[in-house]
């Protein structure tokens, strides 16, 4: 299974302490972020996070090498010298005062735009709540555990429990680590969060109740296509779908609480292709309401609710294995990948892009 080898990727980390609460360490002093000043051709390939902030600077999040910055002009550097707490990235995120949060798999630094730091979380766990500006984020994958940020502090949080878990544990009974493990997050457009698992489906909490959302496409608790939910996204019509196109879902709101859903069949696949549907890394809905699928090592897909168009990603050495696709403030379009850096939507076709 694709899980155990994400394991080897996943720096664990364990909180111990005798008498069962875990201790809040005093927070390391502030790092001056000078960064390093470097060129294009010293990022490196292995680019697979892209954010633009409120002031247009654009943020590249990597595999081993921290966190670049760019203003258009140039490109600065900030890895463990400049206080980062690992240089593998997995998110990036801005507050309404317009602080970066970097998430790696050591934590979540804080760039205020003259240092880094790393916050304080609160313990022990907090209290599940929702409000707007609120910012979400992924334990690592061994804890299972989301961080929610309400813009004095973050706090820890513990899933309810799932009805599939006991079910994993006896299907898997020597693995160690969480079933719960996040791998995405997703603010919906009702404000609503939501929680990608690596094992155990969908979890939405919409303010007053916490939904699961555990249909055999979605859990490692089967024999179907689910590798854990690497993408949540919501299409132009208001429907969901979860790092497959084999199915899609009607969510509707509950009055008191909650949420229920429909499950339908998801994309027609032109026969063509020689596949009936396929599992995902990332989507994202362009300007034009356009839907855009990245697939780890066959290429692009776009669907504008009755086509389907592949766009293949290729360089010298075959196939790009891709990462995510995100969307700018001017609507473009942009790839990060493992091995070839970041490319960018031309209007006719994905390019790779020296800045």
């Amino acid at each position: 299974m694709k899980l155990h080898a994400l394991l080897l990727l996943t720096i664990l980390a364990i909180f111990t302490s005798c008498n069962g609460q875990p201790p809040t360490p005093p927070p390391p002093p502030p790092m001056a972020a000078v960064g390093d000043t470097v060129t294009s051709s010293q990022m490196g390939d292995s680019i697979l996070v892209i954010y633009q902030a409120k002031d247009n600077t654009y943020w590249f999040g990597t595999h081993g090498r921290g966190v670049y910055k760019y203003d258009g002009n140039t490109i600065i550097r900030f890895n463990i010298d400049n206080g980062l707490s690992n240089n593998y990235v997995r998110d990036i995120k801005e507050d309404n005062a317009g602080n970066i949060y970097i998430s790696n798999f050591n934590g979540i630094n804080k760039y205020d735009g003259k240092t880094i730091t790393n916050p304080d979380v609160a313990y022990p766990d907090g209290d599940w709540k929702l409000a707007p500006g609120d910012l979400w984020f992924a334990n690592e994958l061994s804890v299972g555990k989301p961080y929610r940020y309400n813009g004095n502090g973050f706090y820890q949080l513990s899933f309810p429990k799932n009805s599939k878990e006991d079910a994993y544990h006896k299907m898997f009974p020597y693995v160690t680590f969480s079933p719960y493990g996040i791998y995405t997050t997703y603010t919906d457009s009702k404000g609503r969060i939501w929680f990608g698992t690596a094992a155990l489906g969908v979890g939405c909490y919409d303010g007053k109740a916490f939904t699961w959302i555990n249909e055999d496409d979605l859990t490692e608790i089967h024999n179907g296509p689910s590798n854990g939910i690497r993408s949540i996204k919501e299409d132009k019509d208001g429907v969901f779908w979860f790092s497959n196109t084999f199915y899609k879902y009607t969510i509707t709101q509950n009055a008191t609480g909650g949420i229920t859903y429909k499950r339908e069949k998801g994309l027609d696949i032109p026969k063509s292709y020689g596949i009936s549907g396929f599992e995902y890394m990332s989507a994202t809905v362009d300007d034009s309401g356009n839907f855009w699928i990245v697939t780890y090592s066959d290429g692009v897909w776009k669907y504008d609710g009755k086509n389907i168009t592949r766009y293949p990603i290729q360089n010298a050495k075959g196939n790009v294995t891709l990462y995510s696709i995100y969307k700018d403030r001017q609507g473009t379009l942009w790839l990060g990948t493992h091995t070839d850096g970041v490319y960018k939507f031309n209007g006719e076709g994905f390019e790779k892009v020296k800045l």
